[in-house]
């Protein structure tokens, strides 16, 4: 096939975002192909060693921030009217000029929304990378849970009977304009039409599902616009900070693992950092861009305080994990064969970790009734109940291949998948 040129659009505030971009970009390196990186941000530096042309928007720099970056992350509460419509054209006509300039054969994004309206109005493919467990199949299949922060807002609807809740949970991402304000006042000013439901703007012409398909058995018959391309670890090195190379385990003495990603509440981080003390646990805490180790008021003497900790490595001296759903760090936790107890931040992260609990691995708590106790009391359920320890490492084995076999390298497929959607057009 021709060369292609592929316009990669990553959201550079978020670790996760950046480096499932990052390896993309480098797979269609690899592949042959012209590779455009758009932006600039805190995670520049995963696409450093890339061979690639570096484009970037002014506005970027303005907007892209963590009080966005949070807000953008947060559909359950503001759905998407993160971004006021004068600050989202803003957006639209710098990228649409851009893709004027470039005339990429594609862009491919995970979490850079304003692409979706951009490259309609240029009649640019658009790849979209997502989960599988916030997908329009996962909710077509009748998959999807009430979002936990429902009966936070409306305590009311704790009296709706289970089965309707989640009856609902499916329809209204699919067919409801959950706060598209903004959206759609700028979609119709440039002559695109509406976006008729709020997961209609997370969708690409091709969307490749960022997870195992072995974890996901109700999703085997996909549409013919979705294919999953396997679960996306950063590649980027961390180095092994002195404090886990140095640890000597104790006899007896459970270890705990303790991430959110870059998406958590420090509020709610300090706390559960702060409910380890004392415990008869050794407690391995990454804190990543949540928070400076220098901001914490006390750090228990059983818990050692890292920014990063290599996920996979740290995850395997544990004996349970403690994490947020984000992808990441679920498929660190899998891949080290550790069971976890999550506790989401919002929807996405709630679905990702009900999707794997499901196979038996772990336990979710809901965030308004994370307390010491309830947090404490799951972590204790998990290191007694042998059985989920069993199924994590069930689980480890059925992924392994995803890291030893280079035909089923993730970002080599999803990159093979796309220049093969790419192929008729």
């Amino acid at each position: 096939m021709p060369q292609k040129t592929i316009l990669v659009a990553p959201e550079m505030v978020d670790l996760a975002e950046s480096h499932r971009m990052a390896s993309f970009a480098r797979a269609f390196h690899e592949l042959g192909h012209q590779v455009v990186v758009l932006g600039d941000g805190r995670y520049d530096y995963l696409f450093a060693d890339i061979p690639c042309r570096r484009v970037f928007i002014e506005y970027d720099s303005v907007w892209m921030d963590d009080e966005h970056f949070r807000r953008m992350h947060n559909v359950d509460a503001y759905g998407m009217n993160w971004i006021a419509p004068t600050e989202l054209s803003t957006f639209i006509t710098a990228e649409v000029e851009l893709l004027r300039q470039i005339r990429p054969d594609v862009v491919i994004t995970g979490f850079r929304p304003s692409v979706r309206i951009s490259s309609r109005v240029m009649g640019v493919p658009l790849v979209w990378v997502l989960p599988a467990a916030v997908s329009e199949p996962y909710f077509q299949s009748g998959l999807g849970t009430a979002p936990h922060g429902l009966f936070v807002k409306n305590p009311l609807m704790t009296l709706v009977p289970s089965p309707l809740r989640n009856w609902f949970a499916n329809i209204a991402p699919l067919h409801l304009p959950f706060k598209l304000d903004a959206w759609n006042k700028v979609a119709l000013k440039w002559g695109i039409g509406r976006f008729p439901s709020t997961l209609s703007i997370f969708r690409g012409d091709f969307n490749l599902l960022s997870d195992a398909p072995e974890l996901f058995p109700e999703l085997d018959q996909l549409p013919p616009d979705y294919a999953f391309c396997g679960p996306l670890l950063i590649e980027h090195p961390i180095p092994t900070p002195d404090s886990l190379r140095d640890y000597q385990r104790k006899p007896g003495r459970p270890v705990i693992f303790f991430s959110m990603g870059s998406s958590g509440s420090p509020e709610l981080f300090q706390a559960i950092v702060a409910s380890f003390e004392g415990q008869p646990y050794d407690v391995f805490v990454a804190t990543t861009t949540i928070m400076e180790k220098a901001a914490f008021e006390h750090i228990p003497e059983n818990v050692i305080v890292e920014k990063l900790f290599p996920p996979i490595e740290v995850a395997a001296l544990a004996d349970v994990a403690v994490i947020h759903g984000g992808q990441g760090t679920i498929y660190s936790t899998l891949f080290a064969g550790t069971p976890f107890v999550g506790v989401p931040m919002f929807s996405e992260q709630q679905y990702n970790l009900e999707a794997i609990s499901r196979r038996g691995c772990g336990l979710v708590i809901k965030r308004e009734q994370c307390t010491p106790q309830t947090l404490l009391g799951a972590v204790r359920r998990v290191l007694a109940n042998g059985d989920f320890a069993q199924s994590a490492q069930y689980i480890q084995e059925l992924l392994l291949k995803y890291r030893s076999q280079p035909e089923l390298h993730p970002p080599r497929v999803g990159a093979e998948q796309v220049i093969e959607f790419l192929a008729p057009l």
